[in-house]
């Protein structure tokens, strides 16, 4: 089975009946998963000059792409005018133990940097958690690196949290005890740091290594200060090296 998303226009005197017609229609050779609202738009051809009424269908077929064309055709041709565009499923294969840990650098999410790139970069904290990467499985990851070592001496190591839940889970499967033993500190489930709130607000030209969702100029604390965004593998990594550190290097 493969996935297509029909896009269905319709500029005829009652598009939305049309539309609606039309989307049955679909129904009848494909199985339907999702149907969006109707909205308007301008034609983008230059010779026309009236509003299309859109609907955006996604659907799953077994049929080879050759059927579906010929399908589409017939709807295209019973409904008149109403036009049916078709875009099919593309497969990106990805072997991801080619894949390399990458690290946005300050001040901006998009700076990212791979190690090769990172330098020898001395840090002041980090912190793994919060809203952003604060699930159980980002917990596990970290739990999975600070188990049997300890943060590296003038290293803030704060763990937070996403939810309650997730704080009694991590405490039921024992990764608190981890974190705690390893010289971090396990923080209820808050904002914190992230914007700069409380709890690891950072001092002038102080460095965070975190696994929070923003960097920018002043976002944790002294506009002087860097944030340096990783995953809680890399984090955990770091807060046992000190330095911005690639977890393989453990």
């Amino acid at each position: 089975m493969s996935k297509v998303i029909f896009g269905l226009g319709s500029n005829l005197d009652n598009p939305v009946i049309q539309l609606q017609t039309a989307v049955e229609n679909l129904g009848r050779f494909f199985t339907l998963h999702r149907v969006s609202n109707i909205y308007k738009s301008q034609s983008l051809l230059k010779d026309e000059q009236e509003d299309y009424y859109n609907i955006a269908v996604l659907a799953e077929t077994d049929k080879l792409p050759q059927k579906i064309l010929s399908i589409t055709q017939k709807i295209e041709k019973d409904m008149g005018r109403i036009k049916l565009k078709k875009w099919g499923e593309r497969v990106i294969d990805i072997d991801l133990s080619q894949l390399k840990p990458t690290v946005a650098f300050p001040h901006l999410p998009e700076n990212t940097k791979t190690p090769e790139q990172w330098g020898d970069i001395k840090i002041d904290q980090v912190v793994i958690g919060s809203c952003t990467n604060g699930h159980i499985s980002d917990l596990r990851a970290a739990a999975e690196i600070l188990k049997g070592r300890k943060t590296a001496d003038g290293v803030r190591t704060i763990i937070i949290p996403a939810t309650n839940e997730i704080y009694l889970q991590a405490v039921r499967e024992g990764l608190v005890e981890i974190f705690i033993e390893a010289g971090a500190v396990v923080s209820t489930p808050t904002c914190g740091p992230c914007l700069g709130g409380y709890m690891g607000i950072l001092a002038e030209n102080e460095r965070s290594v975190s696994t929070t969702n923003r960097n920018f100029v002043g976002r944790m604390g002294h506009a002087t200060s860097e944030v340096y965004l990783a995953s809680p593998y890399v984090a955990a990594a770091s807060a046992v090296a000190g330095r911005l550190t690639n977890p393989e290097e453990l």
